[in-house]
């Protein structure tokens, strides 16, 4: 049996922050992928009664910690503090810079995911569910919340910087990072354009190209399939 289970789908920006982590703690991980919906018991889904016996809200990810008597943690910044906290405090920091990365873990959490997903429901979603297309008022909307957001995280790279650091928070790569890289690898489903965020653009190249991201990434595709 595994360490840990990780509850992830096809698509999505929130499972791979988890399974980034994990590859990064070298925790042994299975990934199981659930379709929308309520599926059956031979394919179930997250609205299912046995997923929503660990994840009330039907929603991935989530994980059963199966080193800590079957422990079920769900909403992707918990489970981030919760593993990094249990099994890898130098992911979270310690002192003022905890709080740090916690506050751009919260940033992740509450802004920049929310108004990227308006984003690509309103681009993407909305014509296929209501027969209708989207006012391009509110595209736009979204839009430029998401930019706003692009430009706090481009000022803050730049700030890092200048301090010799290459991520959010600290010198090394925290929950903060894998938070946000998880959507921002996204960008393009999108739509959204990084020509006025350099420094952001080399920053999510960087991510994506760490090993353990690349093998988080395929882990996930690969229980997909």
């Amino acid at each position: 049996m595994p360490s840990v289970t990780l509850y992830a789908c096809a698509t999505g920006p929130n499972p791979p922050k988890v399974a980034y982590l994990l590859e990064e703690l070298g925790i042994d991980y299975a990934v199981k992928s659930l379709q929308f919906g309520e599926g059956d018991d031979s394919k179930p889904g997250v609205k299912h009664p046995s997923f929503l016996a660990i994840n009330p809200n039907g929603r991935v990810p989530a994980i059963v910690d199966h080193k800590n008597g079957d422990f079920c943690v769900w909403e992707s910044g918990a489970i981030l503090q919760y593993l990094a906290e249990t099994y890898g405090p130098q992911y979270i920091g310690s002192g003022k810079e905890k709080w740090e990365v916690i506050e751009w873990l919260a940033f992740q959490i509450s802004g920049h995911g929310p108004m990227q997903g308006q984003v690509n429901y309103f681009k993407h979603f909305f014509s296929k569910i209501w027969g209708e297309d989207c006012s391009p008022t509110i595209v736009k909307r979204f839009e430029t919340e998401t930019y706003r957001v692009y430009g706090v995280l481009e000022n803050q790279l730049k700030k890092q910087q200048q301090l010799g650091s290459e991520y959010i928070v600290g010198k090394g790569f925290t929950i903060a990072d894998m938070s946000f890289h998880g959507w921002l690898r996204t960008h393009a489903f999108a739509g959204l354009d990084l020509t006025d965020f350099p420094l952001l653009k080399a920053y999510i190249s960087r991510i994506e190209s760490k090993e353990t991201v690349q093998r988080a990434n395929k882990k996930i595709a690969d229980a997909s399939a």
